[in-house]
């Protein structure tokens, strides 16, 4: 299923791929689909990824994972323009 969310990267893809990263059989690749989506849809929907990136860090324990998440949450901020 988490594959499939990366044909159609978008908020409601996003918000999908957030709610498995609490299922433990998948949370990794929850984490990564998460990432690959953010990436792709900051730009247009910076609060929506920022708001999924916070959640990816509270359960990765991924360093990679970890800073990438941070780098789209500055990404998002600096969009939004704060």
């Amino acid at each position: 299923m988490l594959e499939a969310l990366l044909r159609v990267p978008s908020r409601d893809t996003l918000a999908l791929a957030v709610t498995q990263l609490e299922v433990e059989p998948v949370q990794h690749r929850a984490c990564e689909v998460a990432l690959l989506i953010g990436n792709a849809i900051v730009d247009k929907q910076p609060e929506s990824v920022a708001k999924a990136m916070e959640q990816v860090l509270e359960v990765t324990k991924d360093d990679n994972f970890k800073n990438y998440a941070k780098h789209l949450i500055a990404k998002a901020k600096q969009t939004q323009g704060e």
